[in-house]
């Protein structure tokens, strides 16, 4: 306990939260549970009145998952669409806001596809004019801590303004699986909606189970038995130091821009279809002089490409949908062992493997 206690508190200060006992917040699986724990909090704070929950078209799916588990229901999530720079479009956001109902504004700090951060500056002072009518939660799945890195802080301002955040450990701080965190601005109200009395967990004057002094993390998760996550990120932090850490997100961080960049060299047969200011590139396969050939096709291709990159091991790329039509092989780069050289190699096995494929029956006729 008082580990987790410690360990939450280093990590309000990097998100720029209050660090006294005002602010509450837990470790706990992941991103997804985390959202779920967020969700419950404002729907405390609304108490009966109906919810509406408004998100982007590229917030995570674990947004839909604790909607539905918690009774909210689907059809009270409200999507809006992204603008150019795949941000939640704040106008659109603004004109959709029924104030009848009690909202959670839903910002993404890194959105899992490409990476996109939304404006949560714009989004904080949307929340702020409708305090008692909107919850401001924000998904740092991806890039809240990179709030470790003093160069990447100005890219997340907004964050420290939420109402609640929601960000994995697991990932861009490399701490062992799993491992996330939920911290929620108004601690009374968090342990409002989670806690539970009864007489076999009763607090005593003394004992093991004090009534002062002590802080019971079941009254702040879905979890009795709870395992203990704390102790690997204490060591992750006390190992490496939060500069270290920043440095190493930053290292990432650069080397998606090289990578970027190896993309534009072969603009011949790759596009480039979208790249934040993470450590996310989304790009396809391009067939040259072929700029006739169906999208089915093109799509077709570059699923078989991903799965032979994969199944040859060369590397894990994963698929993202861009603008609902388009497949896109998506590279994420999160290892602290990888080096420029790595994207190199990846780049030139994977023209080998797209130009074997465009010889074979399935895909040279459509050439």
């Amino acid at each position: 306990i008082y580990l987790e206690r410690q360990v939450l508190r280093w990590l309000k200060v990097i998100m720029g939260f209050p660090n006294d006992d005002t602010c509450s917040g837990a470790l706990v699986s992941g991103t997804s549970v985390a959202t779920m724990v967020a969700l419950a909090v404002a729907r405390k704070k609304f108490h009966d009145r109906k919810m509406k929950i408004y998100c982007s078209t590229d917030a995570h799916n674990c947004i839909i998952r604790a909607v539905d588990i918690l009774g909210i229901g689907k059809e009270n999530i409200v999507i809006i669409p992204t603008n150019k720079q795949r941000q939640i479009d704040l106008q659109i956001l603004e004109k959709s806001i029924d104030l009848s109902f009690g909202g959670v504004i839903v910002g993404s700090a890194g959105t899992v596809g490409t990476g996109a951060i939304d404006d949560l500056n714009g989004l904080a002072d949307l929340c702020a004019r409708h305090p008692n009518d909107l919850w401001f939660h924000i998904d740092g799945a991806i890039g809240a801590v990179a709030c470790c890195s003093t160069r990447l802080r100005p890219l997340l301002i907004g964050l420290e303004r939420a109402d609640s955040i929601a960000f994995d450990l697991h990932k861009w701080l490399f701490v062992p699986y799993e491992c996330g965190c939920i911290l929620i601005r108004d601690g009374q109200l968090h342990r409002a909606a989670l806690g539970q009395s009864a007489s076999y967990l009763s607090l005593m004057d003394g004992g093991v189970t004090p009534s002062t002094g002590a802080m019971f993390f079941s009254d702040y998760g879905f979890e009795l038995a709870r395992s203990m996550k704390s102790l690997k990120v204490w060591m992750t932090f006390k190992t490496y130091g939060l500069e270290t850490l920043g440095r190493i997100i930053e290292q990432n961080i650069d080397q998606t821009k090289y990578f970027v960049s190896l993309i534009q060299k072969h603009s011949d047969e790759l596009e480039l279809l979208s790249t934040g200011s993470f450590n996310i590139v989304c790009f396809r396969y391009i067939v040259p002089h072929s700029n006739n050939l169906e999208l089915e096709i093109m799509n077709k291709f570059n699923k078989q490409l991903l799965v032979t990159i994969q199944e040859r091991g060369i590397a894990v790329v994963s698929t993202f949908i861009i603008d609902s039509n388009i497949f896109a092989l998506r590279m994420c780069i999160t290892n602290h062992r990888t080096k420029r050289s790595d994207l190199d190699t990846f780049l030139e096995q994977l023209l080998i493997i797209a130009h074997e494929l465009l010889m074979t029956p399935e895909f040279f006729n459509n050439k």
